[in-house]
């Protein structure tokens, strides 16, 4: 009876043959594709960097020029107090976070 049933065990595996044929593909497209996207990544980070270097110089101009009594002044600290959070605060804008932090 048991050289019966582990055939048709087997043949019950058969139907798992195409999900796995799938996931290997995902897996085959992402590990291809990873130069491509470490590639945009670091452009990515190299832009924001970039764009953190401008807006903390300007930022830094500006507060030194504004009044004691500016709202903005704080708000900026916060912001755009240095080149790490100036990147984290532009990093945030372009995906979408600086809504719920």
């Amino acid at each position: 009876f048991t050289k019966i049933v582990r055939p048709a065990r087997m043949l019950r595996l058969v139907r798992w043959f195409p999900l796995v044929s799938k996931l290997r593909a995902l897996t085959l497209a992402f590990t291809r594709c990873r130069a491509m996207l470490v590639c945009a990544v670091t452009c990515l980070w190299l832009m924001v960097f970039v764009f953190a270097v401008i807006f903390s110089n300007a930022v830094a101009g500006y507060i030194s020029d504004a009044d004691p009594g500016n709202s903005y002044v704080t708000d900026m600290q916060t912001f755009f107090g240095s080149l790490l959070m100036t990147m984290l605060t532009l990093f945030m804008t372009i995906s979408g976070g600086l809504d719920w932090w």
